[in-house]
């Protein structure tokens, strides 16, 4: 039951389709109502059942859930309603203050109906939360009626301790499970039913009343138009395929109609061209519909374009240019067309259509009559609103005054407040009884006239339903059988296109294999294309990560030359040390000169030559002869040259030292 709760996403944008959320929902809540009516009557039948009852509390808890949607929705409204009546009421204000009459009858014209719309809007919402109380005591009422015949099912339980008897016990529950369960179904189904009936009768009416405004449409049109409305239903259905618009045919009729009594020497002269006469062989006037007709085939003869649309402008009017897919096509492709639509049975007769055309002048009348209610009930109570809002208006006006500092303005504030609280309750005292009566005599006359035919109409449904569960069990046979039938017939088409399939899948593998042995030498170039090249990149990249290697190394030699302060001859030594520091320095050298020896015999190596002086003594030499280039070097006053692949990278004396 939970999902036929209407979803709580409708948006209300606008009066409409807020009124049309109101009515779905009620209508709804009226399903609720009924499905709760039949369970009542289900449980006097049978009696007072925990399933019953649970059916019953199911369709409340629906139909709470659907009173509160609405209520939500009621009250969103009523805050709209009453936000634009403080709008309107501003504005009435405004139409006073200006003095011209007729704005302030507009204004408060508009700000009464607005009341009684805020009125109604209040109204409904009490209406909806009294609907809402009702249906959550009837739903407490229905526990208790549960749990009291759980309590009797548990004393008779109590009692029934002996073997037989439980056994006698569990039978009679069984069957009367097995009876619940039968006659709760049968309800389910009965419901689901009057369901569909409802829905199939709203889609009745709906298709009927469409039609009907269809109709009415239509007999209008012929009316107008001199047009017989069948004739002017072939032409609506052929006017699709031949790309005319039917409103352009009947207007250019209506022109033509007036140019055939016309005394326009241009006229005259066209229809003399196209060799159109208006009156037949009696000299009596041809109808408009066949004058046309000949003049459309008479201007499809004429094979200049432009001197064609002159001629029907001259015919036709503005509409002539529209006409051109009617011209070319002819007046027999649109006969055909029309009496093609007709023997598939698309055309209504007159007596069809006059009878749609009846169902929507109905509906017209009672729609009438619903405005005529309300404004009846609106015209009860304009003196009433007019009285309040004059009252309302008195407030506002003082309470401007207090604003304003206007002398006088307190005291006249609380003497309106006082007048408006005073008609009020006079009003409500007035009118309150009235209202009441007039509610009850209408609530009164509908459930009495809804009593008095109650026979009438469950024996209505009473028939409805068993005529339809005759119908249902009458054809069921042809139903299944064809069921049968079109599961038979899949079958067999599976089974027949089997072989097909078989025969068909070494075909496939045939195909795919030739393909793949197509495509081999395409797949061998592929690949060999592919290694080499990768070869070719693959050298092209060592002497570009030959030359990267060098760069680097380059570059740590040159920060380490940098970090050293290795000139040629060296300025930070001559500037800085030597300068600066003198013998000092030179005393921390020479202690200090094992550390330079170390570091430097832990460096140098890995650099490549060092040529010291003139001797060209390598390293690896000077090593051998016992001590290191770079010392001897510092020893015998000689520069120390630093190279690497044979290129000079720097020098180092001892000048100074």
């Amino acid at each position: 039951m939970a999902g036929s709760v209407i979803s709580l996403g409708i948006q209300v944008e606008g009066e409409k389709t807020f009124n049309s959320a109101i009515q779905a929902i009620d209508a709804q809540i009226k399903s609720f109502g009924n499905g709760i009516k039949a369970a009542e009557e289900a449980a006097k039948a049978l009696g007072d059942s925990e399933a019953a009852t649970a059916q019953k509390n199911e369709l409340l808890g629906a139909s709470i859930d659907a009173n509160n949607h609405k209520l939500e929705l009621l009250s969103q409204q009523y805050q709209n309603a009453q936000q634009r009546l403080d709008e309107l009421a501003q504005k009435m204000q405004e139409a006073k203050a200006s003095g011209n009459a007729a704005e302030i009858d507009a204004a408060t014209n508009a700000y009464n109906k607005q009341v009684t719309v805020v009125a109604n809007l209040s109204s409904k919402m009490s209406q909806t939360q009294a609907a809402i109380s009702s249906a959550n005591a009837q739903m407490n009422n229905g526990r208790s009626i549960v749990e009291s015949l759980r309590a009797a099912w548990d004393t008779v339980n109590k009692v029934m301790d002996s073997v037989p008897v439980k056994v006698l016990a569990a039978a009679t529950s069984f069957a009367v499970d097995l009876a619940q369960t039968a006659i709760g179904t049968t309800i389910s189904a009965l419901k689901s039913l009057c369901d569909g009936c409802v829905q199939a009768g709203k889609y009745i009416f709906d298709l009927t009343t469409a039609a009907g405004s269809y109709a009415d449409t239509m007999l209008t049109i012929a009316e107008q138009s001199n047009v017989d409305v069948v004739n002017l239903q072939k032409w609506e259905y052929a006017s699709q395929f031949i790309d005319t618009e039917v409103s352009t045919i009947t207007g250019s009729l209506t022109k033509l109609t007036a140019n055939m009594t016309s005394e326009s020497e241009k006229t005259s002269a066209a229809f003399a061209q196209l060799g159109i006469s208006v009156k037949d062989s009696g000299g009596h006037m041809k109808s408009a519909e066949t004058v046309m007709w000949e003049a459309i085939d008479a201007l499809g003869n004429v094979a200049n374009q432009t001197e064609r649309d002159a001629l029907a402008m001259s015919l036709f009017g503005e509409s002539a240019q529209k006409l051109n897919p009617l011209i070319n096509a002819g007046s027999e492709a649109f006969r055909q067309l029309g009496d093609q639509a007709q023997s598939a049975g698309l055309i209504m007769s007159e007596q069809t259509m006059a009878a749609l055309g009846g169902v929507d002048d109905a509906m017209n009348r009672c729609n009438s009559t619903i405005t005529g209610l309300k404004n009846t009930v609106a015209a009860q109570f304009a003196p009433a609103v007019t009285e309040l809002t004059d009252g309302f208006s008195s407030v506002v006006e003082a309470a401007i005054g207090m604003v304003n500092g206007v002398e006088g303005s307190e005291e006249k504030f609380q003497a309106a407040i006082t007048n408006l609280c005073d008609t009020a309750v006079r009003l409500l005292n007035d009118m309150l009884p009235k209202i009441l009566e007039t509610g009850v005599k209408i609530i009164t006359n509908l459930v009495q006239g809804i009593a008095n035919n109650i026979g009438k109409i469950t024996e209505t449904i009473t028939k409805v339903i068993r005529e339809l569960l005759q119908t249902i069990v009458k054809h069921l046979p042809e139903i299944l059988k064809s069921g049968v039938d079109i599961l038979i017939a899949i079958i067999d088409g599976i089974i027949q296109a089997i072989p097909d399939l078989a025969a068909n899948v070494p075909k496939i593998i045939e195909a795919i294999v030739e393909g793949l042995l197509k495509l081999a030498p395409k797949l061998l170039e592929a690949g060999k294309n592919i290694i080499v090249g990768l070869w070719e990149g693959i050298k092209g990249s060592i002497s570009w990560l030959w030359e990267k290697i060098k760069e680097a190394l380059g570059s740590v030699f040159g920060w380490v030359l940098d970090l050293l302060g290795i000139h040629s001859p060296s300025r930070v030594m001559r500037d800085k040390v030597g300068l600066m520091m003198g013998l000092g320095v030179a005393e921390g050298i020479t202690d200090s000169a094992r550390y330079i020896q170390q570091a430097m015999d832990g460096a140098m190596p890995s650099v490549g030559s060092v040529t010291a002086g003139a001797d060209s003594l390598t390293v690896a030499a000077r090593a051998r002869a016992g001590g290191s280039a770079p010392a001897a070097a510092l020893r015998d006053n000689r520069p120390i040259i630093l190279r690497l692949n044979d290129r000079e990278l720097g020098r180092a004396v001892r000048e100074y030292v």
